[in-house]
């Protein structure tokens, strides 16, 4: 979409980081585009990436936004001592401006897709339940906005985050805000197991309550790069290691049907491979350029795939064959950069301005 100039400030980006999360999104979109092969192709392969490579793709995110979070709030917050309800404030503030404006207009865009084609929505309880984030606190998400479960668990832990270190640092010093961080983690496993324990077939990795967890391992290696600078070159190659060798082992038991008994490890696998991508850099400048767009508007394209999949390539394509299934499959992919480019340059970046007028550390 070079046509279309985002603006974009390589010098401000952290490289390594843009291939997170671009790693990240083209997980999730390829995962949800791959049913269009499911009839066409039986392998081992296919059959292993269509079922985990959206979830995968959905941990990332969870893991590299907590890092990102809780390095700003950390930095600003925790170390200055700012915990006063202004300064709480600014920093929901901050992220209420990168994330609503986006996600409420494309609550607004499925609802009117939704009577246009004569679907059904959500009962009046449940849709209201989606200006508060509240539509998969303790149960499933429905299937209208689905991608939408995951925000849910980003907003509520945005808003919880100030409160439980808070909490924690009344009873504590704040040299202990790594055993706050650990006990937090520590807590949602022992009561997502004790939930599976009596309710095994309980989804609860797509519910708010049980999937917190997720993005506290982000916060604790920002904890940890920040206050302890243990990351020395040897260090993190060997926790890069680490972290594949544990990443297989977890998508060893996801073939296996065991993935709720291992969300703890794929989060810490993917949390001790990050700090190899903080640090890298390579100089090719199409490769930057390739990663730093699709990092750019992946929240866009995340937000929009699922209804250009669901209601332009599903209604558009009648897919007989392999051909026809990449045929689809290409314009899926085309389309849903195209939009979200657009969404992203006449949306996004908009209030995203609004929102860096305000100072605050950028990472």
């Amino acid at each position: 979409m070079a046509w279309i100039p985002l603006n974009i400030n390589q010098n401000k980006r952290l490289f390594g980081l843009d291939v997170i999360r671009s790693v990240a999104i083209l997980c999730v979109i390829y995962g949800h585009g791959l049913p269009l092969f499911y009839t066409h192709i039986n392998s081992f392969f296919f059959n292993a990436t269509f079922v985990h490579s959206g979830f995968y793709g959905v941990e990332l995110f969870f893991v590299l936004s907590g890092f990102l979070i809780g390095t700003i709030f950390i930095r600003e917050n925790i170390l200055k001592q700012k915990l006063d309800f202004k300064s709480i404030l600014a920093f929901w503030k901050r992220r209420w401006y990168r994330t609503l404006p986006n996600y409420f207009f494309i609550l607004i865009l499925y609802v009117i897709v939704f009577l246009s084609f004569g679907d059904e929505l959500p009962a009046g309880g449940t849709l209201v339940r989606y200006l508060f984030f509240m539509q998969n606190f303790i149960s499933v998400n429905p299937q209208f906005f689905a991608s939408s479960w995951s925000l849910s668990v980003e907003e509520w832990f945005y808003l919880l985050l100030p409160f439980i270190f808070i909490i924690g640092l009344f009873f504590t010093k704040q040299r202990y805000l790594f055993w706050i961080i650990i006990a937090f983690i520590l807590g949602i496993n022992l009561f997502r197991y004790i939930v599976l324990y009596y309710n095994p077939g309980r989804q609860v990795h797509v519910q708010v309550l049980f999937k917190l967890d997720s993005i506290m391992f982000g916060v604790l290696l920002a904890h940890i790069q920040i206050s302890f600078n243990i990351f020395n070159k040897t260090r993190i190659k060997m926790l890069f290691i680490a972290g594949i060798i544990l990443f297989l082992a977890t998508y060893y038991f996801c073939l296996n049907k065991q993935k709720l008994l291992v969300l703890p490890f794929v989060s810490l696998s993917f949390a001790l491979m990050l700090p190899y991508f903080y640090h890298l850099k390579i100089k090719n400048k199409f490769v930057q350029l390739f990663f730093t767009y699709i990092s750019t508007i992946s929240y866009s394209l995340y937000l929009t795939h699922l209804l250009i999949y669901d209601y332009i390539i599903k209604k558009l394509f009648h897919v007989t064959g392999f051909s026809s299934a990449l045929l689809a499959f290409s314009v899926y992919l085309f389309l849903s950069f195209l939009i979200s480019t657009l969404f992203y340059k006449y949306w996004e970046l908009p209030f995203m301005n609004l929102r860096d007028k305000a100072p605050m550390h950028k990472i």
